[in-house]
């Protein structure tokens, strides 16, 4: 007994329209390619199906029997349909990531809140680890995209990179928070909180202090920016961190007032980021469509600046 699923649609929709042309229509098929299908069915299965009445086919007794065996099947092809175009179109699936820390804890929530509002029918497996496991994860194929610091390896295929002026944070009642712009000049002597000095960053805040002739008066290194502000929060010295950090730092009252005062600071540093995907292993729909989220939730924020590709859609 041979048959195929077209025998089945064919057979459901004219058991519920009870009319050849109507299954026609519904199928989008012509009327005599329904009724083929039907006898042909008949034949492969060997049990009458319809049989003419004055108002049109009625389903013989072991026809009504079969609609409630095909009904499921047909339910779960058409289940399967629906999600191969929601898969196609970027509306399902699951989308794993995985981020270093600052990305992870400062940047991912809120888009990763907007993404699955918009796509409520997409899964999520997000880690936050070091940029070296990132890209290792990413090698081994387990991740569909990461965020990591910028390198160029052969570990990963970089999508896109995020350059983000530093900014400086600062308790809210501190005397230099009336200035809009500081210095190290200014910070001259100033406690100071920073990241760990195997971090570029550390380097590069150093250096703007030793150009300066200002004294860097380190007396905290922490691993995540997020440590030193809420640091800072606690009127422990002040810091220089990426803009996305210190916003989130500068949105968390204490006492109904903001804790921090966030200022631009001089000379220019920018914190560095980049997306990747696995090699050899093209982003899926939902990845780009995701990507794309994630970058225009970046380029909201002032003096960010985006290089590399755009994934279409």
């Amino acid at each position: 007994m041979e048959f195929e699923l077209r025998h089945l649609e064919a057979f459901r929709a004219v058991a519920e329209t009870r009319s050849m042309t109507a299954a026609a229509r519904l199928l989008g098929v012509s009327q005599p390619a329904v009724s083929s299908l039907i006898a042909r069915f008949e034949q492969q299965i060997g049990l009458p199906l319809f049989r003419r009445t004055g108002g049109g086919l009625e389903p013989t007794a072991e026809a009504l029997q079969l609609v409630d065996e095909v009904a499921p099947v047909l339910a779960d092809f058409d289940h399967v349909r629906q999600a191969i175009h929601d898969i196609r179109d970027g509306r399902s699936g699951r989308l794993m990531i995985a981020a270093q820390p600052l990305v992870g804890l400062a940047l991912l929530p809120a888009v990763l809140a907007d993404f699955a509002r918009a796509h409520p029918r997409v899964s999520f497996k997000v880690l936050t680890n070091t940029s070296e496991l990132v890209r290792h994860l990413l090698s081994g194929h387990a991740y569909d995209l990461g965020i990591a610091d910028v390198r160029l390896d052969a570990q990963a295929a970089m999508l896109a990179s995020v350059a983000a002026p530093c900014v400086c944070v600062l308790p809210a009642d501190h005397r230099l928070a009336s200035y809009a712009m500081l210095t190290p000049t200014l910070l001259d002597g100033e406690p100071f909180v920073t990241s760990f000095r195997e971090r570029e960053i550390h380097h590069r805040i150093g250096r703007a202090f030793a150009d300066a002739g200002a004294q860097w008066n380190v007396v905290a290194e922490v691993d995540f920016f997020a440590v030193a502000c809420g640091m800072v929060a606690n009127r422990f010295g002040v810091t220089v961190v990426d803009p996305f950090t210190a916003a989130q730092a500068a949105h968390a009252p204490q006492g109904g007032q903001a804790a921090v005062a966030v200022r631009a600071f001089a000379p220019a540093l920018d914190y560095r980021f980049a997306l990747y995907h696995p090699l050899h292993r093209p982003p899926s729909t939902v990845a780009r469509a995701f990507v794309r989220t994630f970058l225009a939730a970046v380029r909201a924020v002032d003096g960010v600046t985006v290089s590399g590709r755009e994934p279409g859609p």
